[in-house]
């Protein structure tokens, strides 16, 4: 992956009908998805899998994270 051409996660999903699943493979940067988000990628999946999806916090754009960090202000204030 070149991190200058998007994108810099993919997702591939793909059903093994033999033992009756779907199985999803993420390939990412490790500028995008460190050890730590792929916990939290891994666990919104399960989450939406298993109906749960609306208990999710809601999203953040990411520009509003770049904002804050930039200024330095912290998140409850922003």
């Amino acid at each position: 992956m070149a991190i200058d051409r998007a994108p810099l996660m993919r997702a591939y999903l793909a059903e093994d009908r033999a033992n009756r699943r779907w199985l999803l493979a993420l390939q990412t940067h490790h500028l995008v998805l460190d050890h730590e988000t792929l916990g939290i990628v891994s666990g919104e999946v399960a989450a939406f899998l298993a109906g749960r999806g609306e208990g999710l916090p809601t999203p953040v754009p990411f520009r509003e994270f770049v904002a804050q960090a930039r200024l330095r202000v912290p998140e409850d204030e922003h």
